[in-house]
């Protein structure tokens, strides 16, 4: 995986929260937010997405991976935590992110949760349906 990523302390690696930031960094979860989920039982693991934060950058005018690509960074994240599905949580990009990463691979995750994944502002996407969100049984 192309993104460097870090951790929160927790009480168990199971069950799993995967935070997903715009395209800023990860500081964008507040420590006090991650240590508050973690408190609950979660592991929860925050990462830079590819030329934001400290992951590598390349030139961020002339990209060359797509937001598929970001979506299996995603899922190459899950996989290597060991820990079973994990739910993801995004905002900005990261909640397009997480959407694709959820339809593309829902054997990694067993759920999403974007936020304000449209310039902002809040608006479910009349295509999806919250069973697509849900992982299949």
């Amino acid at each position: 995986m192309a993104s460097p990523w870090a951790s929160t302390p927790s009480v168990t690696t199971t069950p799993q929260l995967v935070l997903l930031a715009g395209g800023t960094t990860t500081l964008s979860w507040p420590d006090a937010l991650c240590e508050r989920l973690a408190v609950g039982g979660r592991r929860v693991v925050r990462y830079d997405l590819r030329d934001s934060g400290e992951s590598t950058t390349t030139d961020p005018e002339a990209p060359a991976y797509t937001l598929r690509d970001l979506a299996e960074d995603a899922a190459a994240l899950a996989d290597a935590l060991d820990g079973g599905p994990a739910h993801l949580a995004g905002i900005g990009v990261g909640g397009m992110v997480a959407q694709v990463a959820a339809l593309d691979h829902p054997g990694a995750f067993s759920g999403a949760h974007p936020g304000r994944d449209t310039r902002g502002r809040a608006r479910p996407n009349p295509t999806m349906t919250s069973p697509t969100m849900t992982r299949r049984r």
